[in-house]
């Protein structure tokens, strides 16, 4: 499923890479990515995932660019919205 959602971030916003990180054990990992692990990242936008009910962060949403200053309010709010849909992933 993240591979997928990651997946479908990346082509619909038009980005480099997605990746989704899992933090809740105080030490990241990747869950999924989508997108070139090589690749030159001239901008960068990372996400908190939250815990239920607001609690803490359990992931991150990271999210390059190739494109220097790619993000905007725009991106981020739409980018939080999927960070929120994305809190089932830790159950």
């Amino acid at each position: 499923k993240a591979r997928r959602i990651a997946a479908a971030i990346r082509e619909t916003g038009g980005y480099a890479w997605v990746g989704i990180h899992d933090v809740s054990a105080g030490k990241p990992a990747v869950l999924a990515w989508s997108g070139p692990l090589a690749r030159a990242t001239r901008s960068e936008i990372a996400v908190p995932i939250l815990g239920a009910t607001g609690g803490p962060v359990v992931g991150l949403l990271g999210v390059e660019s190739d494109i220097p200053d790619a993000f905007g309010e725009e991106d981020r709010r739409i980018l939080e919205e999927c960070a929120a849909l994305l809190r089932p992933l830790w159950g």
